[in-house]
């Protein structure tokens, strides 16, 4: 799903980066490539689950949009994080939310 949603993303003009798990995704993060919005699986292989990576940029980068999907919880659970898409979702529902979300860039 990973892959799909990436190219997906890439194919509407974004530059999409993957990670596997959280410690992968907090590598990229410090790496300063200027990420603009993260979008993570509640899901998440390895020791840190998706919500809890959530919840650590919500206290280290509050700026930063995260949205978070899955089939299990509700929104009304995750009233703190900038998005929530639950599954199935389609790739479209993906890219309008984060259009709300990012500021849209000059000429657009």
């Amino acid at each position: 799903m990973r892959l799909a949603v990436c190219e997906a993303l890439r194919d509407e003009g974004f530059v999409a980066v993957e990670a596997a798990n959280v410690e992968e995704a907090l590598a990229v993060l410090e790496v300063g490539l200027g990420i603009d919005l993260v979008f993570t699986d509640v899901r998440m292989p390895g020791a840190v689950d998706g919500l809890q990576f959530a919840r650590r940029l919500k206290q280290e980068r509050p700026f930063l949009p995260v949205v978070v999907t899955s089939g299990h919880l509700e929104r009304v659970a995750l009233a703190w994080v900038s998005g929530f898409l639950p599954k199935p979702y389609l790739p479209d529902q993906l890219i309008a939310m984060i259009g709300t979300l990012l500021p849209k860039e000059e000429g657009e």
